[in-house]
């Protein structure tokens, strides 16, 4: 069983650098994916805030009108 190995330094050079690139391009899709998904959270969390403040901003004023009525309804007729 004297078989010559077939492996060169070029051919382990390349065989190298190829699993290497393969490698970069795994890393490289699972960054872009986890970037994707971040930001689509922090849009969603911008988005949840922006409608939270606009939903206190409405309740707020609604309470501010009520409380103007129940002002104008038990002092103004004094």
């Amino acid at each position: 069983m004297d078989e010559k190995s077939t492996w060169t330094v070029d051919t382990v050079k390349e065989h190298v650098v190829a699993i290497m690139d393969e490698r970069d391009k795994r890393y490289e899709q699972r960054f872009e994916a986890q970037q994707k998904a971040v930001d689509t959270a922090l849009e969603v969390v911008s988005q949840t805030r922006s409608d939270s403040f606009s939903r206190t901003l409405a309740i707020c004023g609604g309470v501010g009108v009520i409380l103007e009525i129940i002002n104008f309804a038990f002092f103004a007729h004094r």
